[in-house]
C-alpha cells in the first residue's frame, strides 16, 4: 500500500514538472507539436508526452469555451437590464494564420524583403527551416529600424530534429561510362566499366550506389573479384567483392561473394566522409600451390566522387522575440539572415495577421 502511494506521488511530480516545462516553453512562443517532439528527445514515451500535450490542448479549448460563456452572460445581462435606444454597428477583432512559400538558400550573411500575401496587423511570425553545417545562424525581422530575433540556431536544443544527411554527387562526365583495357596474359583481358547504378532499390537521399556489373572479360567469372576503395581524403579503406581466394590474393576481407554486386556507400561506410573518391579494380586469380604457378590479371583502376552534406536539423514554427509582437502594419518586412560555417534554407514563414470588422447590430 505504502509502494502505491509512493509511485502516485513520484508519477505525479514527473507529470506537474513536465506541465512546467510545458507552461514554459508555450510562454517562449513553441507550439504544442513542437513541444510534443522535445518531450520525446528528452526520452518521454511518446504515448505519455502525447497524454501530456492534449491535457493543455484541452485546457486551451476549456478557457476559451469559458471566456465565451462568461462574454455572452455579460451581453445577455446588458440586453435585459438596459433597453436600446437605437441600432448600431458592432466592431470586433479577429486573427488569421498564414504560411508565406520562400524557399530561400542562405550560405552567408545577407538580407531579404519579405512582401506579405496577407495584410494587417501583424502579431506573430514564426519560421520553418533547417540548418546543415557547423557554424550557427540567426534570422531577424526588421521594422522601423529595429531587430527582433525570430530564429536563433544556438537556442533551439531540445526542440530540434535531426533529419540525416543529403547527398551531393557531382557527376564527372568523362568519368561516366568510362572504360579502360589491362594488359592481356594467355589472351584473357578485363575492360572494365564504373558507373553510378541508378535502379537500385536502395536509391534516396543517403546512400549512393556503385556499379561495375557492365564490365567486360574473357576470363572464367568464378575467379573473379573486384577491389572496392574509399579515398575520404583523411583515410583510404578497402573492401573486396567476389571469389574468396581472389580477396585472399589482395590481403582483403570479403564483402560479398560476387564481383558484380553493386557497393552502396553511404557516411562513414569503410571511413566515407562528407566528400570522397570511390575506385574499383578488377582481378581474376587463378593458381596453383602444387605446382606453384599463378594467373593474375588487373583491370585498370576507375573512380568516380560521392560527395555528402553535412548533417542537417529542421526547425518548425519557430520563433523567439517574434511570438507576441505589438501589431506591425507594414506592406512589407526585411528579413535579416547572419551565417557562419554553415547553409540555411528558408522553406516558409508562418504568421498571424490581426484585422478589425465591423458588422451590423
Amino acid at each position: 500500500m505504502r509502494k502505491n502511494r509512493k509511485d502516485c506521488l513520484m508519477q505525479n511530480k514527473t507529470k506537474e514538472r513536465i506541465r512546467n516545462y510545458i507552461r514554459e516553453n508555450l510562454s517562449r512562443g513553441y507550439s504544442l507539436k513542437s513541444i510534443e517532439k522535445g518531450l520525446v528527445v528528452h526520452g518521454y514515451e511518446s504515448k505519455f508526452s502525447k497524454e501530456m500535450i492534449n491535457e493543455f490542448d484541452v485546457r486551451t479549448h476549456l478557457n476559451k469555451n469559458l471566456l465565451f460563456v462568461f462574454a455572452f452572460l455579460i451581453l445577455a445581462m446588458g440586453l435585459f437590464f438596459v433597453k436600446p435606444t437605437f441600432m448600431g454597428y458592432i466592431t470586433f477583432t479577429e486573427q488569421d494564420n498564414f504560411t508565406d512559400v520562400l524557399s530561400l538558400g542562405v550560405n552567408e550573411s545577407s538580407s531579404y524583403i519579405w512582401e506579405l500575401e496577407n495584410k494587417g496587423d501583424l502579431r506573430r511570425v514564426g519560421i520553418n527551416a533547417r540548418f546543415s553545417g557547423d557554424g550557427y545562424t540567426k534570422v531577424y525581422l526588421r521594422h522601423d529600424d529595429t531587430d527582433y530575433v525570430v530564429f536563433d540556431s544556438s537556442q533551439e536544443e531540445g526542440l530540434a530534429e535531426v533529419t540525416g544527411f543529403a547527398v551531393l554527387n557531382e557527376t564527372l562526365e568523362e568519368q561516366m561510362n568510362e572504360t579502360s583495357i589491362n594488359e592481356t596474359l594467355a589472351n584473357m583481358s578485363i575492360e572494365i566499366k564504373l558507373d553510378y547504378y541508378n535502379d537500385s532499390d536502395y536509391d534516396n537521399d543517403v546512400v549512393v550506389d556503385l556499379s561495375v556489373a557492365e564490365s567486360e572479360f574473357n576470363a572464367d567469372e568464378d575467379k573473379l573479384c573486384t577491389k572496392w576503395s574509399v579515398d575520404s581524403g583523411e583515410s583510404v579503406n578497402h573492401v573486396c567483392y567476389g571469389n574468396d581466394e581472389c580477396c585472399a590474393f589482395l590481403g582483403l576481407e570479403v564483402g560479398s561473394s560476387n564481383w558484380n554486386d553493386t557497393y552502396y556507400s553511404y557516411y562513414e561506410k569503410e571511413g566515407a566522409g562528407y566528400d570522397n573518391v570511390v575506385s574499383a579494380q578488377i582481378v581474376y586469380v587463378d593458381y596453383n600451390l602444387t605446382e606453384i604457378e599463378a594467373e593474375i590479371v588487373y583491370s585498370e583502376i576507375l573512380s568516380l566522387p560521392v560527395k555528402f552534406l553535412s548533417p542537417y536539423t529542421e526547425f518548425e514554427d519557430v520563433c523567439v522575440e517574434t511570438c507576441l509582437l505589438p501589431g506591425f502594419n507594414a506592406l512589407n518586412y526585411t528579413l535579416i539572415f547572419e551565417v557562419e560555417n554553415g547553409a540555411l534554407e528558408i522553406e516558409s514563414v508562418s504568421y498571424t495577421i490581426e484585422n478589425e470588422r465591423t458588422v451590423n447590430n
